[in-house]
């Protein structure tokens, strides 16, 4: 389904038509009745192309003339490498690429599916005479581009069905005659990569979690309540007695001009203790620092791999981000529990 832009986009006039930046990036514009040329057009982006629609109550154009039938177009795409059929002119605009002072290459409008800047081209040794290698169209989509007789600024991508081709050029014009393939070196099209399916990816909702280690237990925590990670230090005996490694001793650390006790989340678990270990990791939670084994890293978990457990809880929430699952715990219960 095609995304409706909330705002308009960039415009540019090119010769044939227009097209419209979304995130930078060039897309060639679908001109319903020459609604890109009016006030009060709205906009959609499907991933490949911009949509011009005019919205309701908008001063219309005069509706342009019923296109003819387009079977020509089977005729221009067949056979390839060979000009097309006479019974194609007329029926189907082709676009002139300059390539030089005296050489242009006729192609079939209906054939271009944007124009980009010059991209790196990565040569082919196995190429047949006429092709220069691969490049890299928009979105990561790969193109066989055909050599060109001088550098050029611009790269005309052309789809022929289904794969993508590219031709150098300065610039490039309307042409009231057909395109053909001509230009189409022989063997060239078999190397040409079909062009991908793309679709706008929706950003998912997610959670960050900081996932750590004790006691020989995997659990994550909320990361916007853990208030920092300390690298692994040896904390040093405090005074009097206190919920340490110890039954009499506590221990503390220093961090950010703050003296932190020092809990143990491998004892909160059930297990044996983190600072057994001597200098460990420690994660500053309410006022405390928790020694804990290791510390994975932070991840960012989407909602659809994470189920809430019951409020209250030692367990906030069950997560799975690689279908494993692992216990998000209460950062309040650990420190107090520890």
């Amino acid at each position: 389904m095609a995304e409706r832009l909330e705002q308009p986009p960039l415009l540019r006039r090119i010769p044939g038509g227009w097209v419209g930046f979304v995130d930078g990036a060039a897309w060639p514009v679908h001109d319903a009745d020459g609604a890109a040329e009016w006030p009060g057009t709205l906009w959609h982006f499907d991933g490949a192309a911009l949509t011009a629609e005019a919205a309701a109550g908008a001063v219309q154009p005069p509706a342009s003339p019923a296109p003819p039938p387009p079977a020509a177009a089977a005729a221009v795409a067949a056979p390839l490498g060979r000009r097309a059929a006479a019974t194609a002119r007329g029926t189907m605009l082709g676009m002139r690429l300059r390539r030089g002072e005296v050489e242009d290459v006729l192609v079939p409008r209906a054939y271009l599916e944007r124009v980009l800047p010059w991209p790196d081209v990565q040569p082919l040794a196995f190429a047949p005479p006429g092709v220069l290698g691969i490049g890299m169209a928009m979105l990561g989509a790969p193109v066989l581009v055909l050599e060109v007789p001088q550098p050029q600024k611009l790269l005309a991508v052309l789809r022929l069905d289904g794969r993508l081709i590219g031709l150098g050029c300065a610039d490039l014009r309307p042409d009231p005659a057909a395109g053909d393939t001509a230009w189409l070196p022989e063997g060239a099209w078999a190397l040409a990569p079909l062009a991908p399916s793309i679709a706008p990816q929706l950003e998912q909702p997610s959670l960050p979690l900081l996932f750590c280690t004790a006691a020989g237990t995997r659990f994550a925590l909320p990361a916007l309540e853990v208030e920092a990670v300390l690298p692994p230090v040896l904390p040093v005996p405090g005074p009097g007695p206190g919920p340490g490694s110890g039954p009499d001793q506590v221990h503390i650390v220093a961090h950010r001009g703050q003296v932190l006790p020092v809990c143990d989340a491998g004892l909160a678990l059930g297990g044996p203790a983190a600072l057994a270990q001597g200098a460990v990791p420690m994660l500053r939670l309410a006022g405390v620092a928790v020694a804990v084994t290791a510390v994975e890293g932070l991840r960012r978990v989407p909602l659809s791999a994470i189920s809430a457990a019951n409020a209250g809880s030692a367990m906030r929430a069950v997560c799975w981000p690689a279908g494993v699952a692992v216990p998000v715990l209460d950062p309040l219960w650990l420190a107090r529990g520890a």
